[in-house]
């Protein structure tokens, strides 16, 4: 897995190689990377607001890996829902199951209802957690910063990120 940044004002255009990002096939489809940045973060009287720029590029992928790469970029895109939901789903295991969860475990306090519910929550969580490290990883290609003259890029192929490199030498930067 390599961390490439990319300077728009280096180069004419992004060049990607004509392979699948994710295995070396032929690619005869495109994947959408996408990044959702939120500037200008201020509060209002009644409300907080913000203002959100989203940026997407296309990769090159095969008819193989097509479904795949389009499901992981949506579920690992950098975004404030993504972003929400994690917060929420990591509050709710630490302050409703994790903590009682300890406090039976360290000094047998008994807890309402089944400790098998809150043992059941915790593999829930954990596959959750597992899942969560299996997209990351999985995404061919993911944007994973943006600033207005560069992006950041991770491709999980090596020897993709190295073409890649190649093509665009100058333009890109090995991170």
């Amino acid at each position: 897995m390599q961390i490439i940044d990319f300077h728009f004002t280096k180069a004419d255009r992004m060049q990607w190689p004509q392979e699948c990002a994710a295995c070396g096939d032929l690619a005869q489809y495109s994947a959408r990377a996408s990044c959702s940045i939120a500037k200008d973060l201020r509060y209002r009287v009644v409300y907080l607001g913000w203002t959100k720029h989203r940026i997407s590029i296309e990769y090159p992928i095969c008819e193989r890996h097509r479904l795949l790469a389009a499901v992981l970029g949506i579920l690992g895109q950098r975004s404030l829902v993504n972003l929400g939901i994690g917060f929420l789903i990591t509050f709710f295991f630490l302050f409703g199951v994790g903590l009682p969860l300890v406090a039976w475990i360290a000094s047998g306090i008994p807890l309402q209802g089944s400790p098998r519910a809150m043992i059941s929550a915790s593999v829930i969580f954990f596959v959750g957690f597992i899942l969560f490290f299996w997209i990351r990883r999985s995404i061919p290609v993911k944007l994973t910063d943006v600033t207005n003259e560069a992006i950041r890029l991770r491709i999980s192929r090596d020897k993709f990120a190295s073409e890649f490199l190649q093509m665009n030498h100058s333009a890109a930067t090995k991170v």
